[in-house]
């Protein structure tokens, strides 16, 4: 065998363990994957894998804000190990705290949810932190996904970029003030129209803020309600120079102390230090007692309510007075230190103070009619109670009067009129006219005929019912002039006075006849 063949077989041999080897990793590979594969599916290590795979702070919490899972990530941001971690409490790691931070959005997620979103800073650098439900079948927070991702070059970013535009703006403005020597005049002439035009604006802004608080006035809602969006407007305005945060002090049963009634952005402890101000104490007792604005650009002696710790600050303390010239409450505005005192401001303030007195005068009036609304009506039903025992009364005495009537009317049939008859029979012919008298005169009493023109002719008098009984039986007006020691002429007009009042003047009805009728 020559050795080029030697040198070939050698090759085939070569070759062929080249391949061996080959098909021997490839297969140690793909059991390696399987493996692994395996592996990754279980159900712990399929979370951990995958997580970890995550650059940046990934975690899962309980409801109670404990540590359930964490990634790569989030032990290395921490700088803690596994067991100094799980079951923790998320704030007292993360924060250092005892209780969630304001404005936790695992917090707000364990309330609506839903997915929450914020920012956080946490020493020096920025994160954009989220929060997701983790729910079971059932709708029930299980869990909650907590994640973290460093934004802090982004924020840089955006920083540079605004310094950019400043800078930008400057290079304007020099170039600006470069022009304006030559366009003083035409600049001047701007000027003017702009602080015209700003006048007229501020003098709208003015308009439009008094009338939608003249309009909260008019809305069907509580004093206090408004005072709470009087506030919330107020310290709302832009073009107000004011910090966020403010107060309305009222004065109720006590003259000289001023209530805390509305705020927004007070600190804790200020709500119980200011819950109630004496006059001449602070600015607030001092602007009321005074009646006048209390202005303050850093916390100087007058300011006697504080706290320690408390940052420096100024103030606008405007009294709120009424008509009559009696301090109503103030309302008291905050400033950022050193803050100039202007006159355009407290010009509005005062505005708004004497629309704020004329809402309190109204609604306080209001209360006081629904008071007096309500006691009326209390009144009105003890009334209304009243006269339906009254009422039961009089029904009870008309009862009894009744029983009684029917007493007498019995008492007459049965034992006078007889005894009348008797002594009719009995008398001489020239006395029959009397006992023919009596008789009516005692069918009458148990007759209804006075008490039917008593009821339908209350305008008749006692002497013309005499009158028109005595017609009723059959007297003649010289017998009833007689009877009664009456003129004639005096029962002539008497007869007439009664059918004026019985509707029977143009009536050609007989007198005796229409009262026998009733």
């Amino acid at each position: 065998m020559t050795n080029n063949q030697t040198h070939e077989k050698g090759n085939e041999r070569s070759g062929s363990n080249k391949d061996h080897n080959e098909s021997k990793r490839n297969k140690s590979s793909t059991m390696k994957f399987r493996e692994g594969a395996d592996e990754l599916y279980r159900p712990a290590k399929v979370w951990q894998q995958v997580f970890d795979a995550i650059p940046h702070f990934v975690a899962l919490i309980t409801p109670d804000f404990k540590f359930i899972r964490l990634n790569r990530a989030a032990y290395e941001s921490l700088g803690k190990k596994p067991e100094e971690i799980i079951g923790r409490k998320c704030y007292e790691i993360v924060h250092g705290k005892d209780s969630p931070i304001d404005g936790c959005p695992c917090m707000q997620t364990m309330t609506t949810m839903k997915p929450a979103m914020g920012e956080l800073n946490l020493e020096g650098r920025d994160f954009m932190v989220t929060a997701s439900p983790v729910a079971d079948e059932k709708g029930e927070l299980l869990a909650i996904a907590h994640t973290m991702r460093d934004i802090t070059g982004r924020k840089r970013s955006e920083e540079e970029l605004r310094k950019y535009r400043e800078h930008l703006e400057e290079l304007v403005k020099e170039r600006t003030v470069e022009l304006r020597g030559a366009n003083e005049r035409l600049q001047s002439g701007i000027f003017e129209l702009m602080r015209a035009e700003e006048a007229i604006k501020r003098s709208y802004n003015f308009q439009s803020i008094l009338n939608s608080l003249l309009h909260l006035s008019l809305e069907n809602i509580s004093l206090d309600v408004i005072l709470d969006r009087i506030i919330d407007h107020i310290v709302s305005i832009p073009w107000l120079a004011l910090e966020s945060r403010g107060a309305i002090f009222l004065i109720e049963d006590e003259p000289d102390v001023l209530i805390l009634k509305a705020q927004r952005g007070l600190e804790k402890p200020l709500l119980t230090i200011c819950s109630q101000v004496s006059f001449g104490k602070c600015l607030c007792g001092r602007a009321a007692r005074s009646g006048e604005i209390e202005f303050a650009d850093r916390m100087d002696e007058r300011h006697e309510n504080r706290y320690e710790g408390m940052p420096d600050h100024g103030h606008y303390c405007v009294p709120i007075i009424s008509s009559d010239k009696k301090t109503l409450g103030v309302i008291t505005l905050y400033l950022k230190k050193e803050h100039p005192r202007e006159e355009r401001e407290e010009e509005f303030l005062r505005a708004v103070a004497n629309v704020l007195a004329g809402i309190i005068q109204r609604k306080q009036a209001e209360e006081r009619i629904i008071q007096a609304s309500e006691q009326l009506e209390i009144e009105r039903e003890s009334l209304e109670r009243k006269n339906i025992a009254l009422h039961e009364i009089l029904n009870q005495i008309d009862s009894e009067k009744n029983t009684f009537k029917q007493h007498l009317v019995t008492n007459v049939e049965q034992t006078i009129l007889p005894t009348v008859t008797r002594l009719k029979k009995s008398s001489r012919p020239s006395q029959n006219r009397i006992f023919e008298m009596l008789e009516k005169d005692l069918q009458e009493i148990v007759s209804p005929f006075l008490d039917t023109l008593k009821s339908n002719y209350t305008k008749l008098s006692p002497r013309e019912l005499e009158v028109c009984r005595l017609i009723k039986n059959g007297m003649t007006s010289k017998e009833i002039a007689e009877m009664l020691n009456l003129s004639l002429l005096t029962v002539y007009k008497y007869r007439e006075l009664i059918r004026k009042k019985l509707s029977l003047v143009k009536d050609g009805t007989n007198l005796r006849t229409y009262l026998k009728s009733l």
